[in-house]
């Protein structure tokens, strides 16, 4: 079993997500996030089983949705556009996992963050090249940061 971690930042603008948005890092080009070393080797299958998502922006309870690829070659709207599926992605694709709405600890006063995390779930792939990749979609509205982080972190049973 390993842990696989991936962060990135959010554009330079506040611009509101609205439900159904791409979250990414870029309002121009989208960057397919990688979770390096998901799988033992190139070819090998695997099982996520936990999934963590975090973002440093306190107070915000959107649901996020994360979609999951064995390849990184694949079309994706940019930034605060409207997520679009493409049949031509479909053999890339492993599924998508939605997450709870994220939360603050307690003490929002000296909190940072925002987080969600299922340690419940259990989807199967097979990878092309040792990695998985990603992208977030925002299942509810929600206010932003300028260069707000997002990291996912997988679990994943390597066979």
């Amino acid at each position: 079993m390993v842990t696989v971690t991936t962060e990135f930042t959010r554009p330079a603008n506040t611009t509101a997500y609205t439900a159904g948005d791409v979250v990414s890092d870029s309002a121009s080009a989208t960057t397919v996030q990688t979770l390096v070393g998901a799988a033992r080797a190139s070819g090998k299958p695997g099982y996520i089983v936990g999934l963590k998502l975090e973002t440093d922006k306190k107070s915000i309870v959107p649901r996020m949705r994360v979609h999951l690829y064995n390849a990184s070659s694949i079309t994706v709207a940019v930034d605060n556009l409207p997520w679009r599926d493409s049949y031509a992605d479909a053999s890339k694709r492993i599924g998508f996992w939605d997450f709870s709405p994220l939360t603050t600890g307690a003490d929002a006063t000296n909190s940072d963050m925002s987080w969600a995390v299922d340690l419940a779930c259990r989807i199967p792939f097979v990878s092309v090249d040792a990695n998985l990749y990603f992208v977030l979609e925002a299942i509810d509205g929600s206010n932003t940061n300028s260069g707000q982080k997002f990291r996912l972190t997988a679990t994943v049973e390597q066979y």
